[in-house]
């Protein structure tokens, strides 16, 4: 999958070539609660756009989630070794994807209800 930019024509051409990556990406990403503050890879920027609180990674904002696309290879064990010491865990992770963190005060809030 792509890192940079893309002519329009090797967009479609990834997309048709990857539509189970993006498929599942999608997936994730519609699990993520409409309410929850996302920190967030370039590339999935878009996707999340219409919350309140949506900031481009990295960021020193604080946020419920934070979702790194994984398919360059830039996010290894040490930036996610980074997160837990800052209070995150892994929610969810498909190797060469992706990697959904999100701030253990939000597990303890739905633990709470």
């Amino acid at each position: 999958l792509p890192t940079g930019t893309l002519s329009q024509t090797q967009y479609i051409i990834d997309y048709m070539s990857n539509r189970s990556e993006y498929k599942e990406i999608d997936e994730m990403i519609a699990e993520i609660p409409d309410d929850a503050s996302v920190i967030a890879s370039p590339a999935f920027l878009a996707h999340v756009s219409a919350r309140d609180e949506v900031y481009a990674y990295p960021s020193d904002e604080e946020a419920d989630i934070i979702l790194l696309d994984s398919r360059d290879g830039q996010y290894n064990s040490n930036v996610i070794e980074q997160f837990r010491e800052k209070g995150y865990y892994v929610k969810e992770q498909k190797k060469d994807l992706y990697v959904l963190l999100e701030h253990k005060s939000v597990l303890l809030q739905e633990n709470e209800q």
